[in-house]
């Protein structure tokens, strides 16, 4: 399973998760096809990520590092805490 942006999903990519909004509502199933009109849905929702199955996507190597800068960023103020560096590599991880 991998979370991809909502950008970089394709029709006939499957979820590998069920995808709720902000207010915990349901919006597709686990196991659901995607279609045009289901991403446009979920752009519609303001989901940002979903989980699909099958293999990691291959990313431009430009928009990880960006991805990663911003990461960085936004752990900066939590300074040598080593819980919260645990955490910042691990959503690092995740997202490559």
């Amino acid at each position: 399973m991998q979370r991809i942006f909502i950008d970089e999903v394709m029709p006939s990519m499957v979820l590998a998760d069920t995808v709720k909004d902000s207010s915990n509502t349901v919006i597709l199933t686990k196991g659901t096809t995607l279609t045009e009109k289901y991403i446009s849905i979920l752009n519609e929702r303001g989901i940002k990520r979903v989980p699909v199955e099958g293999r990691p996507i291959n990313r431009k190597g430009s928009s990880m590092e960006g991805l990663d800068k911003e990461i960085d960023e936004r752990f900066f103020a939590a300074g040598n805490n080593p819980v919260t560096l645990k955490i910042k590599d691990r959503i690092k991880e995740l997202l490559s």
